[in-house]
């Protein structure tokens, strides 16, 4: 598993993924113009991850990188194939990224209540639940609001961890 910098290129693949069936309800489809402007922005990270000869495996996507807290959202993430035991990997890859190469001092990340895949990746990576948002992350395909429970994880949690 390999990360590098998202290019406009990459568009069309990080679209494939976001409307896979088993992500319809939980990652946002952004078009093309919003995918363009994370890659452009500064204040942004979108990374492609490389399985093998699959050079367009997932995304994942950084923002708040000039947080004065250095508190680093990862906002989106995502595989094209699940449920062969990789998504805990690529979290800890994702985390690892964040506290070398973007000098965050906390990752933290939103996920809808029902996500429990996703929450045991986040939990077996370190991250701890820091909260619960009612009704808070609009989900499109449901036409409805979905509770959104908050996951996080210090530099020092991160580190002790790593050994």
């Amino acid at each position: 598993m390999k990360l590098r910098p998202a290019t406009p290129g990459d568009i069309p693949a990080i679209r494939d993924i976001a409307q896979l069936p088993q992500h319809s309800v939980l990652i946002t489809d952004e078009d093309d113009a919003a995918l363009l402007a994370y890659i452009e922005d500064p204040n942004a990270r979108l990374l492609i991850v490389e399985i093998g000869a699959d050079q367009s495996a997932g995304f994942a996507l950084f923002c708040e990188l000039a947080s004065r807290a250095k508190a680093v959202e990862l906002r989106r993430l995502a595989l094209r194939e699940v449920g062969r035991g990789q998504g805990r990997v690529f979290v800890q890859m994702l985390t690892d990224y964040a506290f070398e190469h973007l000098g965050a001092e906390r990752v933290w990340l939103d996920t809808n209540f029902d996500n429990l895949r996703a929450q045991k990746a986040y939990t077996d990576c370190g991250y701890q639940l820091e909260g619960k948002l009612r009704a808070h992350g609009f989900c499109a395909p449901l036409n409805c609001a979905l509770d959104q429970w908050i996951y996080g994880i210090l530099r020092a949690e991160w580190a002790v961890q790593r050994g």
